[in-house]
């Protein structure tokens, strides 16, 4: 694991750079417990506003209650959401919910996406 799933790509983390200069960005994980504190300890979680770890708040995605605790935690709608995953049953399930989700496949590709859905949604800026 520490070998292969702990390394940053620097393009995804100025992109959520980026991001945070207009958006709050939030992580959603699904992990075991002594995986995350391993990520918490080695600082993977530093970037985001803010983080929602599966064994922290005892939901897992793609569960409708997972993404409903999200929201509500950042005081969003399902339409002003933006949710990106690797795994297309995440993704579904946001949908499902009339969340904005993405199924990653690299960088650019959630760029241009990103851009479409604050284009047509107008996502709410911070304040």
């Amino acid at each position: 694991y520490k070998n292969s799933s702990t390394k940053k790509n620097p393009k995804i983390i100025n992109l959520i750079k980026e991001l945070k200069k207009k958006y709050i960005v939030a992580a959603l994980t699904n992990t075991e417990i002594e995986v995350a504190k391993y990520n918490k300890k080695k600082g993977l979680f530093y970037i985001f506003d803010k983080v929602f770890i599966s064994t922290d708040i005892h939901l897992m995605k793609p569960e409708k209650s997972v993404f409903l605790r999200v929201l509500k935690n950042l005081k969003v709608k399902p339409k002003e959401a933006v949710f990106i995953d690797d795994k297309m049953k995440h993704v579904r399930g946001a949908r499902k919910l009339g969340i904005n989700a993405i199924l990653f496949k690299n960088p650019q590709q959630i760029k241009r996406k990103i851009k479409v859905i604050i284009k047509l949604y107008g996502l709410k800026k911070l304040p």
